[in-house]
């Protein structure tokens, strides 16, 4: 396994982990309740505060809300 020693490195994981999470969380919001577990366990590999604060935002939120009243945008 590799050394994820940079600051950069540290960031390209936390990034990774959190898009895995936004996957997770449309799955878990649209019934795959086994999702949920999954992105319990994954909270304590995020390493930057920074990923720590979207990671609550996403789970405080409905994952398709960001597209809901787009079409009132003409």
């Amino acid at each position: 396994m590799q050394q994820r020693r940079t600051k950069e490195a540290i960031i390209a994981r936390d990034a990774d982990i959190l898009e895995l999470t936004f996957q997770a969380k449309e799955y878990a919001d649209i019934g795959h309740k086994g999702c949920l577990y999954w992105i319990e366990k994954n909270k304590s590999f995020l390493k930057t505060e920074s990923a720590r604060i979207i990671l609550y935002a996403l789970l405080t939120m409905d994952s398709t809300s960001w597209w809901k009243g787009l079409e009132n945008l003409k």
